[in-house]
């Protein structure tokens, strides 16, 4: 069921290289999670959050297509390695290293493991791997840093834009500093602090996790997308 509508002022951020996400915002300056597209678009699967784990581990780049997250893109990645296709790496298209393949692995187990926990605690918060990852909008830059460092992928930054909710079918608010102790010191009470909103400590580091979908909100913003985000088809007259 949607919930009420919020107000509030969030962050996201994208990769102005990322043409299906660019083309999006430019038709529709809107974004949404993967399973509320699955909504509308005709012949699309909708059993993500029930999908066996073999599959994500090893099948993820036959599952996740469209609108993916960055760490579905990840899992996809991962399961791209266990089929020995080689793949190379985004900053100097060279082949990937065995220690970058190791770390893409690495974090690919720790997602799996999150969304197994996910599962068994508490099935109706959204999904790690479908849903649009969003930061406190504050002004002490904080919430920019904190985007940046959920959706860095390797030495690339996304661009942070300022957003609201349109749809909210789901809204999960967690301490993603979790995450990073969890990858230096695996403990499952890392992963359960995390799906129950603890804060580590008294200067949490929240990001919020959303099904549902954005509207981007400033106007000089969206005409930057527009202007220098790479496009899957050429611009509408």
């Amino acid at each position: 069921m949607e919930k009420e509508i919020d107000k509030t002022t969030y962050l996201h951020g994208i990769y102005l290289t990322d043409k299906l996400k660019c083309e999006n915002i430019r038709e529709t300056e809107t974004l949404c999670s993967l399973m509320y597209a699955s909504l509308f678009v005709r012949g699309s699967r909708s059993d993500y959050y029930t999908i066996p784990f073999d599959q994500l581990k090893n099948k993820a780049d036959e599952i996740f297509t469209g609108l993916i997250n960055s760490r579905a893109a990840l899992l996809v990645q991962a399961g791209l390695i266990r089929k020995g296709i080689e793949l190379k790496n985004n900053q100097n298209s060279m082949p990937m290293s065995e220690e970058e393949m190791n770390m893409i692995l690495k974090k690919a187990d720790i997602e799996l493991e999150f969304e197994r926990y996910r599962r068994d605690l508490a099935p109706e918060i959204p999904s790690r791997l479908t849903c649009l990852y969003l930061a406190e909008d504050d002004e002490d830059y904080n919430g920019r840093l904190n985007i940046q460092n959920m959706l860095t992928q390797l030495e690339w930054r996304p661009f942070v834009f300022q957003v609201e909710i349109k749809d909210n079918f789901g809204l999960h608010k967690a301490d993603n500093r979790w995450y990073d102790s969890y990858f230096y010191d695996p403990k499952p009470e890392y992963i359960a602090n995390y799906w129950s909103s603890m804060p580590l400590d008294v200067v949490s580091t929240w990001e919020f996790l959303l099904e549902g979908s954005i509207r981007f909100v400033s106007q000089d913003e969206i005409e930057m997308i527009k202007t220098q985000g790479s496009f899957k088809f050429p611009a509408s007259r």
